[in-house]
């Protein structure tokens, strides 16, 4: 059947009925977590890069 929801999941089937639904994060700030006494850091809302050598701490940002 054209135009059929059959073989769309209930989230795509809500999503697509409501819009796109999306959450962003604008701002990270960081207190006391892993090698970080205090890390601040604004989020760009298109695209971020993290960048640094290994063992300063990427993958606990993320």
């Amino acid at each position: 059947m054209i135009g059929s929801n059959c073989n769309r999941s209930p989230a795509d089937q809500m999503s697509h009925r409501i819009g796109r639904i999306r959450m962003q994060i604008h701002h990270l700030i960081l207190q006391n977590f892993k090698g970080f006494e205090h890390f601040q850091m604004k989020l760009n809302s298109r695209f971020t890069l993290i960048v640094g050598r290994n063992g300063v701490g990427k993958s606990s940002i993320v």
